[in-house]
Parts: C-alpha cells; sequence; structure tokens
C-alpha cells in the first residue's frame, strides 16, 4: 500500500471519532477498495490509538474531521 492509500484509509476511519453523527455508509464506501483484514489493522493499531482521545473529552476539540497531514 503505498503512502498515500494508507492516508486515505486512516482519514476516512478516522471519522469515527470527530464531533458529529458517524455515517457508517460513507465510511464503507471510502473503504471499499481495500481488503478487510487491512481496514481492520489500520483502525485497531493506527487509527484508534492516534484518535480516540478526542472522544474522552466533554467537548471534542476535532468535530469537523482529523487534519490528514496530522494523520
Amino acid at each position: 500500500m503505498t503512502r498515500e492509500e494508507r492516508i486515505y484509509l486512516w482519514s476516512a476511519l478516522s471519522d469515527v471519532f470527530v464531533d458529529t453523527e458517524v455515517d457508517y455508509g460513507y465510511i464503507a464506501r471510502q473503504v471499499a477498495g481495500f481488503d478487510r483484514a487491512t481496514v481492520q489493522a489500520a483502525f485497531y493499531q493506527d487509527v484508534a490509538p492516534a484518535c480516540y482521545s478526542n472522544m474522552l473529552a466533554p467537548i471534542p476539540p476535532i468535530w469537523t474531521g482529523f487534519d490528514s497531514a496530522w494523520l
């Protein structure tokens, strides 16, 4: 997987951790080109550890989306 593909995948999966209603259908469409194992590994090993703290804040600081350069 190229770096650009990895960032694209991380960006799509990070939508779970923003302070808006999660559009699972949209996320599923974004990650449809990746195999399930790759998506699961990216979510649990890369995205969740980096982004979960946003959901722990009483008022999450990131509510429109994570900066792909940060991911």
